[in-house]
């Protein structure tokens, strides 16, 4: 796929489903010019990175999912830009790591999906900058230690798992300022 494969669409395009297509690599400024796009699902590729503020133009965007492919880390830089993304799905890759401050621009996401991934730890100020996050999937991955104020930021919080992983200890303080919060799912740890 090229990186002009959808000029001339950038006024009217607000949907691009490119799921199940063998992509390893995101044409460099393919999203340049697609500034009406609303939704971008790239689920079920092989992309283990994307290039360097990739996502910059695409303000409008709403919903990425990007479930299935083979990210390893998440970056302060990766979704620069995506100030009105509701909702972003990275269950199912290899993600180790999260970067501090990686979603610093998804001021208004209420939907966030990091299950099955390979993330061990939940820092102090992974989460910042989410709060109007309502819901946050970390099923399935390999946390073993959660920093007491690692869900501080998330007072919208209406639903978190944290099911199937490894977590034998939690702090008294790690829910006080999730006032919001009606479900948490914490089995088989």
């Amino acid at each position: 796929m090229s990186s002009n494969a959808f000029e001339g669409l950038g006024e009217t395009l607000k949907e691009l489903h490119l799921a199940h297509n063998k992509i390893k690599k995101m044409p460099k400024s393919m999203l340049n010019k697609l500034g009406e796009l609303r939704v971008l699902h790239l689920w079920a590729n092989s992309i283990d990175e994307f290039p360097l503020r990739y996502f910059q133009f695409c303000r409008n965007l709403q919903e990425l999912i990007l479930w299935g492919n083979e990210l390893k880390i998440i970056t302060e830089s990766t979704f620069d830009g995506l100030w009105n993304l509701k909702k972003l799905d990275l269950d199912r890759n290899r993600i180790e790591a999260v970067e501090k401050d990686a979603f610093r621009h998804l001021w208004n996401l209420e939907i966030l999906h990091l299950g099955e991934n390979k993330l061990m730890y939940l820092t102090e100020g992974m989460f910042t900058h989410l709060t109007k996050l309502k819901v946050l999937n970390l099923d399935h991955n390999r946390i073993t230690l959660v920093h007491q104020n690692a869900f501080s930021d998330l007072g919208s919080l209406i639903s978190l798992s944290l099911d199937n992983n490894y977590i034998s200890l939690l702090s008294g303080e790690t829910f006080t300022n999730l006032r919001n919060l009606t479900m948490i799912f914490l089995h088989r740890n």
